[in-house]
């Protein structure tokens, strides 16, 4: 570029046409260099926005890692609590059967003591006939000793007539 503003500079000679051409020269320097920083600057702010797009992408990339790993976990977690929820009603229903065992228990002792009573009261039943008829025999037997006595007395009245 010098060179040409020299041989531009010989060609014109005029102080007024230098000065105007060195202004030019400048100016367009500094558009140049202009250009050159903004397009700098352009690629600079190009390069921070790719840079925050891979880091939002690699954020975004994360947060569906965390949520695909909160859903699994959810889902175990959900299962855990069906599994719970199923042994806790297996428990509840073997807690009824053992209840309901042990009222049949109950009542089967009920109707053992009941048994045990009746059978009890026949036993006594039996006793008090066996008493009872053992009265009756030694009654018979006394009457028949009566007899016996009174037949004697009437045989003996009979020989003595």
């Amino acid at each position: 570029m010098r060179k040409k503003k020299q041989i531009r500079r010989i060609k014109n000679d005029g102080l007024l046409s230098r000065v105007y051409e060195d202004f030019r020269s400048n100016q367009k320097n500094k558009e140049k260099k202009e250009i050159k920083f903004r397009e700098e600057q352009l690629e600079k702010n190009q390069e921070k926005l790719k840079l925050k797009e891979r880091e939002l992408k690699l954020k975004d990339k994360e947060c569906l890692k965390r949520d695909e790993e909160l859903k699994v976990k959810e889902e175990k977690l959900k299962h855990l609590e069906k599994e719970q929820k199923q042994k806790e009603d297996i428990l509840r229903l073997k807690e009824k059967e053992f209840n309901l065992k042990e009222k049949e228990l109950t009542v089967k002792e009920k109707e053992q003591s009941f048994k045990e009573e009746i059978q009890k009261r026949k036993e006594d039943e039996l006793i008090l006939k066996d008493k009872e008829q053992e009265k009756a025999k030694e009654n018979i037997l006394k009457k028949e000793v009566e007899l016996k006595l009174k037949e004697n007395e009437l045989q003996n009245k009979d020989e003595e007539l």
